[in-house]
């Protein structure tokens, strides 16, 4: 049964998976999207995850950025969601408007695929953290690494 828009709304929470497909990507191809954090103008920042591990960690090597900013969520670990190997690259992230994402909803063209573990959420935050090219703004909103 769909949600409400209030429902729905509530569901967006740090560690909220999402999947759709996402034009900056270049493809039309549908991607997990986790959330971050809720930023007080209903700004979302999402995480995206990918299964191309050569690809992630030569852009992150070519960059120099720190390992910390790739983190790896096992597919056999069953407190996630994928189905595949997955890999976030914390040095990037999509801000999407909750009523952006409502649309998309609303359209059948985005799905709540559950929530990924806090171990993983806590190293993707840390990761966030860790990014030379985050904005220091962004990381305001993050969750304390240290608080979970």
């Amino acid at each position: 049964m769909p949600l409400s828009r209030s429902q729905f709304e509530s569901e967006l929470v740090p560690g909220k998976v999402l999947y759709f497909s996402c034009e900056e990507l270049g493809t039309l191809e549908p991607h997990f999207f986790i959330c971050i954090v809720r930023q007080p103008d209903d700004i979302i920042v999402l995480s995206c995850g990918t299964s191309q591990f050569n690809t992630v960690m030569k852009l992150i090597e070519r960059k120099r950025f720190p390992n910390e900013t790739l983190v790896f969520i096992p597919a056999e670990d069953g407190t996630n969601p994928f189905s595949k190997d997955t890999y976030i690259n914390c040095n990037e992230y999509f801000p999407y408007d909750i009523s952006e994402l409502w649309d998309m909803y609303d359209l059948g063209r985005l799905a709540i695929r559950g929530d990924i573990a806090q171990d993983s959420l806590h190293q993707i935050i840390l990761g966030f953290h860790k990014s030379p090219i985050i904005e220091y703004e962004v990381k305001e909103m993050l969750p304390d690494p240290d608080s979970f």
